[in-house]
């Protein structure tokens, strides 16, 4: 279900256009399933998902830390403290469980070749509303647009344990990222460094409602006929009320 909390780290417009790209075996298993795939945060390409800035790390400032302890033995202590908050910082990214969305008003090309590039999938358009009232899991999730930063000395507004999911660096910019998040708290041991519950799995599916979620399904730019016809075959298998169109990129220009 859909929460409204932390105002100051998601922020969202519940009119946008957003858009999620697959392939075709992705769109089944959500169709099959009738649930989206929330994928765990660190098995994710970029290394920095789930990092801090430099003036929020407490690595950066562990150097110095150590340094004065030469002098001050009474810093041990909060060293030792400082690497176990490190490692926390660390074990939270196997918690948190994410689903990620394009905000466009348009088809993007970029996207298209970043995550179809068999040339075998389609794409969901919907709206920030219908993704948030379409979620029916037992599961909080909380949903937001990214922030994009510079992470040279930069901080985060606050210390909220989500920042560090809904930020990225500027280099992604282009992504125009929309999150919906899943902190599952069994997977997570807190400062303990102990493990209630050892999953070797890459995430979870929740619960939609997909004649709410799906607003149109496209299918890749240059596919022949017969990939649309396969794809509303699909569709009318799970029952999912829609006709798949072709991509607007294969619309014939004009002179």
């Amino acid at each position: 279900m859909y929460v409204t909390k932390y105002p100051g780290v998601f922020e969202l417009d519940f009119g946008a256009s957003i858009w999620r790209y697959m392939d075709l075996s992705k769109f089944e298993a959500l169709l099959e399933r009738r649930a989206l795939f929330f994928c765990r945060s660190d098995r994710f390409d970029d290394r920095f998902e789930g990092s801090y800035p430099s003036g929020a790390a407490i690595e950066a400032a562990l150097p110095q830390m150590i340094a004065d302890a030469a002098s001050d033995p009474s810093l041990r202590e909060r060293i030792q403290g400082a690497k176990q908050a490190i490692n926390w910082r660390k074990q939270i990214r196997e918690a948190v469980l994410v689903s990620c969305w394009h905000i466009n008003d348009h088809e993007s090309a970029a996207m298209w070749k970043q995550y179809v590039p068999s040339n075998k999938g389609i794409s969901i358009r919907s709206t920030v509303r219908r993704l948030t009232d379409a979620l029916k899991c037992p599961e909080e999730v909380h949903v937001g647009n990214v922030q994009y930063r510079d992470y040279d000395g930069a901080s985060f507004p606050s210390m909220n344990v989500f920042h560090p999911f809904m930020s990225k660096r500027k280099s992604f910019e282009c992504e125009r990222e929309l999150r919906a998040i899943i902190f599952d708290k069994s997977r997570f041991a807190g400062m303990s460094g102990t493990w209630p519950v050892t999953k070797c799995d890459n995430g979870i599916y929740a619960a939609v409602d997909l004649e709410l979620l799906v607003g149109e399904v496209r299918v890749v730019p240059g596919a022949p006929d017969d990939l649309r016809v396969h794809v509303a075959s699909v569709c009318a298998k799970y029952g999912l009320k829609r006709d798949p169109k072709q991509s607007r990129l294969d619309d014939a220009p004009l002179y």
